[in-house]
């Protein structure tokens, strides 16, 4: 090929779009952590304001939740990536508007991370929403049972044992049966 041949020259432009794509793409991970940080600094601050921060903070979650996933999508092998996740998640539950947001991060990570410390955190999370959140007792008895089977020895399976013995009482059930349980273990036996 003559090194001025428009063929030439289509092949180096291709070869350097490509780098400079790359060049960008390398670029762009340390800026959304930059910009992670500093608003995990703002989030900080929020929460020790009065309460009538609660919407600007709320605002500030929800840039958090996608920074965190924007970050998760540019760097899947970052170790930082799962933990990150699961923060959206807890992020997204400040919106009311989308409540299943947070369970579709939660399977994220499950899925993508399924050996990670936060798969664990993140289906017993999930569990947890379909509970307490969104009301969907099935879901959250699926949920709790998968967590049960796949993590026993987890410090969440008490809890999970806890939830699923529990799941569709109403408050005044609840209350009660805390009652009975503490009337029982106050009982001294007779000597």
């Amino acid at each position: 090929m003559n090194p001025g041949s428009p063929i030439r020259l289509i092949h180096t432009a291709l070869a350097s779009l490509l780098i400079l794509t790359g060049m960008m793409q390398a670029c762009k991970s340390p800026d959304t952590a930059a910009q992670i940080e500093s608003l995990e600094a703002d989030f900080r601050r929020l929460e020790e304001a009065p309460p009538d921060s609660a919407a600007r903070m709320r605002q500030v979650a929800m840039q958090l939740a996608a920074l965190y996933e924007a970050f998760a999508d540019e760097r899947p092998k970052d170790p930082r990536t799962p933990a990150y996740l699961m923060k959206s998640a807890s992020h997204y539950l400040m919106d009311q508007a989308n409540p299943a947001k947070p369970i579709e991060v939660c399977d994220r990570v499950i899925r993508e991370f399924p050996d990670s410390q936060e798969a664990a955190e993140a289906l017993f999370q999930k569990a947890f929403i379909y509970n307490n959140t969104l009301r969907n007792l099935d879901q959250a008895k699926t949920a709790y049972e998968e967590f049960l089977r796949r993590y026993p020895e987890h410090p969440l399976s008490a809890s999970a044992e806890s939830e699923l013995a529990t799941l569709g009482m109403t408050e005044e059930q609840l209350l009660r049966r805390l009652l009975g349980d503490t009337l029982r273990q106050e009982e001294v036996p007779a000597e």
